[in-house]
């Protein structure tokens, strides 16, 4: 089988078990690349495969969505595009081998732009299809859909394990000028439902058996809830001129929504943003009823840009199992506000051409009480250059953030200087215009690394994920056709995927021992654990990675646990310390 990635003779290959690898706690020692490379081989020129969203399950494995051109293979499969570009699934192993993939579209432009896991591995692409010339329907599988507008919302669910078309449903209104509907954001609620947030322009959106109304000028933002069984639309929600960056959702099926908004906003009569214009974060919860929402304010910028605004802009959201909810993003005004702290942006200004000079954007990291939308902390990150971040992802006791630094904007066409940028103690300095910056907080907020990626042109990130062993995946755009350095790799072409490893990895049992007993496996009500030491805490995750079941063993050395009747069958990973295997669930 074809792999697409290059591995550093350092990689452990862990056979049928699953150990798990700890990132090293020491402050700014950060991990290494063990895997990066180009998405798919093209097979023609001008053939060429872009992410837009990674996902990680609990074994390893990892789902790619985004859109392709021409001829693209994926391992043994190779996807052939009937327009300019359509809209593909992926799904690769632990070890970087793709294993199926699944593309489909229309003679226009199609894409997914965000995938989701359940329990039980199956997955979910929420993007947009366009309207199809000489109205030919787009095909997914042996499914045919036909744009109501320009271009319509496009949600489908696949087989995990086979990349199968499962179902596929739309939502869309008007005619080959209006109704620019999308879906950009997908996440599943836990108790039978897909929720997806996207956006719309026309004067309506027919969702299911509900018809949303545009209450502004221009696009407005939704959100929805999908039977994850049958894809039929359920409930449907939507607000004012808004967009949609980023979706989280909780253990408890609430969803956490960030995208930019203009001219105010107004999430239900509760919830009304008089800010002229900026972001905002606001929590839904599964039935469809708004819980809270903010703005995040921002003051004018030290630059003399005309109308300068000084936003501060969420870009990416994270929720952890302790209450909390984590958001990043940038700010290019003087200070940004988050609760009662002010953070102070140490840019300098930069010219641009026949504008006047603005000021370059810091980064933020923050965290907030998820239940109330309170600011607890926020950090800032950057210097003299420009710094943004764009995806957030945490587990345990770390916080993973991914952006770009540097310089290299339309407005800004000069090199980065010599003052680079800062996270923490970590200096770093672009080797082009921007450059790739993954980066590693303690949960209250302090830096713990920070690493650089990139070529000599532009850089960008679209995506970071987690796996069950901490390698931290993400994905984007490498120096547009020059080549870029992910450590001892390089990448070519412009498209990339690429991990940073988990940190040192527990000893690997003897050949045939599993790391510790489980029994019976599968299960179906108790499942026994033993092998371990007296006082051993055990987590039982979903493929998510979210905790459904803890315990410790008792003095005796044993812990059974009662598994709950709620609990969904499937597969799940049993973790204990370094160690894991593979649970089934009857």
């Amino acid at each position: 089988m074809e792999r697409c990635f290059r591995f550093s003779p350092s990689v452990l290959m862990l056979g049928m078990g699953l150990l798990l690898g700890l990132i090293n706690s020491a402050r700014g020692q950060a991990p290494t690349f063990d895997q990066a490379g180009e998405c798919g081989v093209g097979l023609a020129p001008g053939s060429y495969a872009s992410v837009n969203r990674v996902r990680a399950d609990a074994l390893g494995n990892t789902y790619v969505v985004g859109l392709f051109s021409g001829s693209v293979r994926f391992g043994g499969t190779t996807l052939t595009g009937t327009g300019s570009y359509d809209a593909f699934v992926a799904k690769r192993d632990a070890a970087g081998a793709w294993l199926w993939a699944s593309g489909g579209g229309s003679a226009e432009g199609d894409q997914f732009a965000d995938v989701a896991l359940d329990a039980q591995g199956q997955v979910y692409a929420v993007g947009s299809f366009a309207q199809s010339s000489g109205s030919v329907p787009a095909t997914f599988g042996n499914t045919t859909l036909t744009s109501a507008g320009y271009s319509d919302v496009l949600m489908a669910k696949l087989d995990g394990t086979t990349g199968a078309w499962l179902w596929v449903q739309q939502a869309g209104f008007g005619n080959a000028n209006t109704g620019r509907d999308s879906g950009r954001a997908v996440a599943p609620d836990g108790a039978g439902g897909v929720l997806v947030a996207g956006t719309f322009d026309g004067p309506s959106l027919p969702v299911g058996a509900t018809v949303l109304q545009n209450v502004g000028r221009g696009t407005d933002l939704f959100v929805a809830r999908l039977d994850a069984a049958t894809g039929a639309w359920g409930w449907a929600v939507s607000t004012g001129h808004g967009t949609v960056a980023d979706l989280a959702a909780d253990a408890q099926g609430n969803a956490y929504l960030t995208g930019d908004f203009g001219s105010g906003i107004a999430f239900s009569s509760l919830f009304p943003l008089t800010q002229q214009r900026g972001s905002y974060i606001a929590k839904i919860n599964r039935l469809g009823v708004w819980q809270w929402a903010q703005a995040l304010p921002g003051t004018s910028g030290t630059g003399t840009f005309p109308g300068g605004f000084g936003g501060t802009v969420c870009r990416g959201l994270a929720t952890d199992d302790r209450g909390h909810l984590y958001a990043c993003g940038n700010f290019s005004g003087a200070t940004a506000r988050f609760g009662a702290t002010t953070l102070t942006n140490t840019s300098g200004t930069y010219q641009g051409p026949a504008l006047g000079s603005i000021q370059n954007d810091d980064a933020f990291v923050a965290r907030l009480n998820a239940a109330t939308g309170a600011w607890q902390w926020a950090v800032r990150g950057g210097s003299v250059d420009g710094e943004e971040l764009n995806r957030i992802a945490v587990r345990g006791s770390r916080v993973y953030a991914a952006g770009i630094f540097g310089r290299g904007s339309q407005l800004d066409p000069g090199t980065p200087s010599a003052g680079g940028s800062r996270f923490g103690t970590t200096a770093l300095v672009s080797a082009g215009k921007y450059d790739i910056v993954v980066a590693a907080l303690d949960t209250v907020g302090g830096w713990q690394w920070a690493l650089r990626a990139g070529g000599p042109d532009q850089d960008d990130v679209t995506t970071l994920a987690l796996d069950a062993g901490n390698r931290l995946h993400f994905a984007g755009t490498s120096s547009y056709g020059g080549s870029a350095q992910f450590g001892t790799f390089t990448v070519t072409s412009g498209g990339y995927l690429a991990r940073l490893s988990g940190g040192p990895l527990a000893a690997r049992p003897s050949a045939g021992q599993a790391p510790f007993a489980l029994y019976p496996n599968p299960a179906r009500s108790v499942v026994t654990v033993e092998g371990l030491p007296p006082g051993q805490a055990v987590q039982v995750l979903d493929a998510l990675g979210r905790i459904v079941l803890k315990g410790a063993l008792s003095a005796q050395g044993a812990l059974q646990l009662a598994l709950p009747a709620a609990l969904p069958p499937g597969l799940y990973l049993v973790r204990a310390g370094t160690l894991a295997q593979r649970l089934v669930v009857e």
